[in-house]
């Protein structure tokens, strides 16, 4: 097993804090993402933001992580020459020059749902505490917070309407 990372950032002595959840972004997990970001930046200046570079939740907690001075690494469900998706490539030379990317596949260039859930566990092992932002009762970000949770890691979830299926999952955990 391999880990391939493309990067700037210092994978050791961190706090790494991994911010997770669904694709479908609410301008309430938004907000909550950025703020929280932006919070943690005062308290922990040097922390580590990880996410999936998948749209919603992962892709606006790289660009919080940016847009307020910290490092994020986005470990991804492909080799490095398969950005996706294909549209985050934009964000892929400053993510590269404030943080790096990661993947466990060198040559693996397809998008197989298989290959996200190996991803995520990669999220969950790396992490010192995994956040998720809003998730339904089947989806990645529970797959995440399941594998860290049976890695003793600390896990918080945001709760949601509870006659939102996009808080389901998250609600339910807590």
């Amino acid at each position: 097993f391999f880990l391939y990372y493309k990067g700037t950032a210092s994978l050791n002595n961190r706090k790494i804090i991994s911010i997770v959840g669904t694709r479908n972004m609410t301008h309430y997990g938004k907000t909550f993402t950025e703020s929280f970001v932006a919070d943690i930046s005062k308290r922990y200046p040097d922390a580590l933001i990880v996410s999936g570079l998948a749209r919603g939740v992962d892709i606006t907690a790289h660009c919080a992580a940016l847009d307020n001075g910290l490092d994020t690494l986005a470990v991804m469900g492909t080799s490095f020459p398969t950005i996706y998706p294909a549209d985050h490539r934009r964000y892929v030379n400053d993510i590269m020059a404030h943080g790096g990317l990661m993947t466990q596949f060198q040559f693996q260039s397809s998008t197989d749902n298989k290959n996200f859930v190996e991803r995520n566990r990669i999220i969950a092992a790396m992490s010192t505490a995994v956040v998720l932002v809003r998730a339904a009762k089947r989806s990645g970000g529970l797959i995440t917070v399941n594998q860290a949770m049976s890695m003793n890691k600390t896990v918080f979830a945001l709760p949601g309407n509870i006659d939102s299926r996009l808080s389901a999952g998250a609600n339910e955990l807590i």
